[in-house]
């Protein structure tokens, strides 16, 4: 009877373990995929991009880090924060449905022209715009965490 006690504990405890570390992977997401980087002269720099994201009060935090050296904060990872709401598939500055989003710039949050997933030939691509001079395309759906 003992061994049966031992053994029920034991499984128990390994479901707790393996549950907790689901619910960790749920919270960040790291993905590598290609990229694109346009400008009003067109398609500029292209390459292998890593999108982070998580989870940070009400809003998914977004890093992106691009190969490129002309990214709106140089050296460092691209960073958006993108109100957490599952039916939000667009965000900008300025939606009144409350799917909004702003943009890290170096020292202080800022305008996001927008940022969303569109279809490309029958796939998912997440992207996003700082205006005409800047639009970010990455080769998959935003890694929702």
């Amino acid at each position: 009877m003992k061994i049966y006690k031992v053994l029920i504990v034991s499984l128990s405890f390994l479901s707790i373990l393996f549950s907790t570390n689901a619910v960790l992977a749920q919270q960040q997401r790291n993905v590598k995929s290609s990229c694109r980087l346009y400008t009003t002269a067109g398609l500029v720099e292209k390459g292998r991009c890593i999108i982070k994201t998580y989870v940070q009060g009400g809003y998914i935090m977004v890093e992106i880090q691009e190969p490129w050296y002309d990214s709106p904060n140089p050296g460092k990872p691209s960073l958006m924060r993108l109100v957490n709401k599952p039916s939000c598939t667009f965000w900008s500055s300025m939606r009144e449905d409350g799917c909004t989003g702003e943009f890290w710039y170096g020292n202080e949050w800022g305008i996001l022209v927008g940022a969303g997933e569109i279809e490309e030939r029958g796939v998912k691509v997440f992207g996003y715009s700082l205006g005409r001079a800047y639009n970010f395309n990455y080769d998959g759906p935003l890694p929702r965490p």
